[in-house]
């Protein structure tokens, strides 16, 4: 079962989406700004007493969402493979991507 005649793929779902959507907001993302360390009193037991220890707390502050169209994020997904394809890289090959996220 497919969600729609004709996409079968990621990459169909990519390509309809920009036929049908166009230049829509299709992906968000905010810029970091700075990062913040607060410190603060926190209370806990040790061997049965309350103590007070300071423990720092880190924030981001960010940036406002910054949008890109479905039509450019097409535009971006055929550039990633034609750099892959410039590598070398066939339709039978895997490719691993690792990120860290948090």
């Amino acid at each position: 079962m497919y969600p729609e005649e004709g996409v079968q793929t990621i990459f169909d779902i990519i390509r309809h989406s920009a036929e049908k959507y166009g230049n829509a907001k299709a992906l968000g993302h905010r810029k970091l700004i700075r990062t913040v360390d607060e410190v603060k009193k926190v209370k806990k037991v040790v061997d049965g007493k309350e103590v007070e220890e300071d423990k720092t707390w880190t924030f981001s502050e960010l940036s406002e969402y910054h949008y890109m169209s479905f039509i450019e994020y097409e535009r971006m997904v055929l550039q990633a493979g034609s750099g892959l394809r410039s590598l070398g890289m066939q339709a039978t090959d895997r490719l691993h991507i690792f990120a860290a996220t948090r």
